[in-house]
């Protein structure tokens, strides 16, 4: 093999390794982004279901409309 031939193959390598190395950051960088997302919005709307459900009022109505207040 000639130098220039050893010298292309390596860069061809070299650029596989580089791209192979930049989809898998890409793919890591993604996929946390995505779940901190999906745990903020999971959080939001776990938190405005207890609110909810904590909400006396709401509770108070509730019992009412299921006659639990009588004999």
């Amino acid at each position: 093999m000639t130098p220039v031939i050893k010298k292309r193959i390596l860069q061809g390598v070299l650029m596989v390794l580089l791209l192979a190395f930049g989809i898998c950051l890409g793919s890591y960088y993604g996929y946390t982004r995505g779940y901190r997302h999906g745990e903020k919005i999971s959080n939001a709307w776990w938190i405005q279901k207890q609110s909810r459900y904590y909400d006396a009022d709401e509770v108070q109505q509730k019992r009412r409309s299921q006659n639990f207040d009588r004999l």
